[in-house]
């Protein structure tokens, strides 16, 4: 299947990340942000659907097992929104650490595009964007220490560590949240 594109109507490209677990959206966010990329959040598929359905997205990374409403059945209204609506596809991948491992022909049948395991190291979502949504470019100067970055955001909330941390994109300190326990 090749991928298809639904850019953004700003400057900042948005990804929708779907997770009931707020470390994972914390450190998947993080990332996001470090590239310059808008990360918008759900914490189930009803909030998913709702935020999808009100604005225009370059990638949805969606968590398949959640309250509420789970990832396929997200999805499945998603895609249902999209037709009535004449918008365009945004590329929709799990984003799970459950086994999906039935083949992608499954996840396909369901309006999913791809499969990413979580938790996922800097570089392979920096390559779930590039090849899903292209248009959304990373700066260079970052490109060679994604897992440096990972690395740092991950110990950072591990740590629950509030105070500074390099923003290798922009050279300047952040301040590093803490995640909730």
């Amino acid at each position: 299947m090749n991928p298809v594109q639904s850019p953004p109507t700003d400057c900042h490209p948005r990804v929708l990340v779907v997770d009931d677990n707020p470390v994972h959206r914390m450190l998947t966010s993080e990332m996001l942000s470090l590239w310059g990329i808008q990360a918008l959040l759900a914490v189930d598929g009803s909030e998913a659907v709702a935020l999808a359905c009100e604005r225009p997205l370059a990638l949805i990374l969606m968590d398949m097992q959640m309250p509420v409403l789970d990832g396929l059945g997200a999805t499945q209204q998603i895609r249902r929104f999209e037709l009535e609506r004449g918008r365009a596809r945004v590329p929709i991948i799990a984003y799970t650490s459950g086994a999906y491992g039935n083949g992608r022909m499954r996840l396909q049948d369901f309006g999913l595009d791809g499969l990413l395991a979580k938790p996922c190291e800097a570089h392979e979502l920096h390559e779930c964007l590039q090849r899903w949504c292209p248009e959304v470019t990373v700066a260079a100067a970052f490109a060679d220490r994604h897992d440096e970055v990972h690395d740092d955001v991950r110990n950072g909330v591990r740590n629950g560590v509030r105070g500074p941390v390099r923003d290798p994109v922009h050279d300047r300190e952040r301040v590093r949240v803490s995640a909730p326990r």
